[in-house]
């Protein structure tokens, strides 16, 4: 349970963070975080499951 609640603490963050981005057209700050995320998607798709 706590594991979630501090994720969605995280995400709800990063979420504020892009909203802020947005209302003050930071638009190169967009591009750069989108490209972070791209990444780190990147790195995960890499790690195999533990499939039971």
């Amino acid at each position: 349970k706590s594991n979630v609640v501090e994720t969605l603490s995280e995400y709800i963050e990063n979420l504020k963070e892009f909203e802020q981005m947005l209302i003050s057209d930071d638009y190169e700050g967009i591009y750069n975080e989108m490209n972070n995320t791209n990444k780190i998607k990147e790195i995960l798709n890499g790690i195999p499951l533990n499939k039971k």
